[in-house]
Parts: structure tokens; C-alpha cells; sequence
């Protein structure tokens, strides 16, 4: 399996694009809208009205979220980082 999209890939990038994205990118994203999400989740529990009209946006923010989460386990777990250092020599 390629670690990418469809359409594009992120197989090729060297392992100090898949350092910056482990411990900067997608920590700073998560960082940013575990908050976001958190205030939102709120609001919505409290008026009807409210969660009507954020429950799609909340569910999109919700999807990255998890994703970027996901990323960071899965680069983690495998080692990515030594793998690609190692494919590089």
C-alpha cells in the first residue's frame, strides 16, 4: 500500500519531510483542533439549533482529526523514519 492519496503520493519524500510531518505538521494540527472540537462539541450539546448547523462541519473536522492522529501512531509504530533513512543510503 502507498502512503498518500489518490492521485498523488508521499512514498518518495525523503525521511526528513516524514520527520517534519511525525513531529511538527501533524502534532501542531491535532494541537490546533482537539480545542476547536472540544468548543464546538459543547455548544452543540447545548442548543439544538446549533448542533444542526455544525454536525457536518464538526464531523469534517472530526475526519482529519482522526487521520493525523492515525498518521502519527502508524509513523511511529513502524519506524518510518530509520526505514527511510536507511532506503535513502
Amino acid at each position: 500500500m502507498v502512503y498518500g492519496f489518490p492521485g498523488r503520493t508521499t512514498e518518495y519524500i525523503p525521511a526528513s519531510a516524514v520527520k517534519m510531518i511525525l513531529n511538527e505538521t501533524d502534532p501542531n494540527r491535532v494541537m490546533i483542533r482537539d480545542p476547536r472540537l472540544q468548543i464546538m462539541a459543547e455548544a452543540m450539546h447545548l442548543n439544538d439549533t446549533i448542533r444542526l448547523e455544525y454536525s457536518a462541519k464538526s464531523a469534517g473536522l472530526a475526519n482529519y482529526d482522526k487521520k493525523w492522529k492515525g498518521e502519527i501512531i502508524g509513523l511511529q509504530k513502524f519506524d518510518t523514519i530509520e526505514k527511510k533513512k536507511e532506503f535513502e543510503k
